[in-house]
């Protein structure tokens, strides 16, 4: 999947599916737990844990680098 420089997990797991994304409860990088606000690298294996319903916050507008993915946090933080 192709990100922008400096994309964190957020940004990854909107980039994957807008539900992944809503549903983001923490990142494994590379095997590791990794904050919200790690910076991805080139050939990291993220994967994205979940929760069972949407747990979408504001404050993950401050760890989203990429527009498109702030674009949809608000557009689901308004409905």
């Amino acid at each position: 999947i192709r990100l922008e420089k400096d994309s964190t997990p957020i940004d990854f797991a909107f980039r994957v599916h807008t539900q992944i994304g809503t549903r983001y409860q923490g990142a494994i990088v590379n095997g590791k737990m990794e904050s919200m606000d790690f910076k991805l690298k080139t050939g990291d294996v993220v994967e994205i844990l979940l929760t069972k319903k949407p747990n979408i916050n504001q404050s993950w507008l401050k760890f989203a680098k990429s527009n498109s993915t702030k674009a949809r946090i608000r557009k689901e933080l308004n409905k």
